[in-house]
């Protein structure tokens, strides 16, 4: 009789929760940046000028998201392989 892999569960729901608050914001980040929701004029500025950042940091961000999407990637190769079941444990 197998127990349920409870760890296992609580990991698949997280990513799950996860996937769907990431997918929705970048929904929301699409509609808006399109025109689709109208939230700010578009010849309104969404920060002041003395608010800008340097030039440099949209070049560390994209590395970050790179790096990040690298790792996401190997983490799901890595769910690709199967391992043998190893027992309960018990003697």
């Amino acid at each position: 009789m197998a127990s349920p892999n409870r760890p296992a569960r609580l990991n698949r729901t997280l990513l799950l929760v996860v996937a769907i608050v990431l997918l929705t914001a970048a929904a929301f980040t699409l509609l808006t940046g399109s025109g689709v929701l109208d939230l700010v004029p578009a010849d309104q500025a969404l920060t002041p000028k003395s608010l800008s950042p340097p030039s440099w940091v949209a070049y560390v961000t994209v590395v970050v998201a790179v790096v990040v999407g690298l790792l996401a990637l190997r983490w799901l190769l890595a769910q690709t392989q199967r391992r043998a079941r190893t027992g309960t444990g018990r003697d």
